[in-house]
């Protein structure tokens, strides 16, 4: 069976525990999203082989991580953000990271690059690159953080999930480097995942992150601001 994941929207600029009336709490009409489609084969290469296939199918761990750890370093502008960026920056964070999560201010040409290093790597086209608009759900302005354009590079021949998800980084981003990598800050990290609770698909793993990342910084001697007295949330 495919495994599914959820594709970011484009918030709307509500804040929480205000009264608002019924008229303002109805579905938005998705009418103007656009259709995702895959981009073309990137590499150039053929199909991959039998062979190439297994071996890619044993050994994708080290592949992609090889491939976008090397591409964050040699693309500081890029952000790592998510679950591997927590993974990286927390000990004992308590979730098993699955996918990449990459901001860049060149999304789609960042995407491609990884897309065919993966090709290169296995010897044949086993990645693609998939375009995913991500649609607008209000009329008011963008809050901080939320990106437009996605792009996903995917291994469909072996798995029905992403293997790197790459979004334009937000204007405004608050990042921090970490071992050579730019990462999202892990304050701009918590109030995303505290926001994200109140989403019930995301909840679980964003009341993890939300705790694991406050007990670190509580470690730090660090204070963390209630989201709740941030404006834009």
């Amino acid at each position: 069976m495919l495994k599914t994941k959820i594709i970011p929207i484009r918030p709307m600029n509500i804040k929480p525990l205000v009264s608002i009336d019924n008229s303002e709490t109805s579905m938005p009409s998705f009418g103007h999203m656009g259709v995702s489609k895959t981009l073309p084969n990137a590499s150039g290469l053929p199909p991959p082989t039998q062979k190439e296939l297994e071996n890619y199918r044993r050994n994708h761990e080290q592949i992609v991580s090889s491939i976008v750890t090397s591409s964050l370093r040699n693309h500081r502008k890029d952000v790592l953000h998510g679950s591997r960026s927590l993974a990286m920056m927390i000990p004992n964070y308590s979730r098993t990271p699955k996918d990449w999560d990459l901001y860049s201010p060149t999304e789609k040409a960042r995407a491609q690059a990884i897309e065919k290093a993966i090709d290169k790597k296995v010897g044949g086209n086993i990645a693609e690159t998939v375009y995913v608009p991500i649609p607008k759900v209000s009329s008011g302005p963008d809050q901080p953080g939320t990106g437009k354009d996605l792009y996903r590079v995917v291994t469909p021949a072996v798995s029905g999930d992403a293997e790197v998800d790459v979004m334009d980084r937000p204007a405004g981003l608050k990042t921090v480097s970490y071992k050579g990598i730019t990462h999202e800050a892990l304050e701009e990290a918590y109030i995303k995942a505290q926001r994200s609770k109140s989403q019930p698909m995301r909840m679980a793993k964003a009341s993890s992150d939300a705790s694991d990342i406050e007990s670190y910084l509580k470690s730090k001697g660090k204070k963390i601001n209630n989201p709740t007295n941030i404006s834009w949330l």
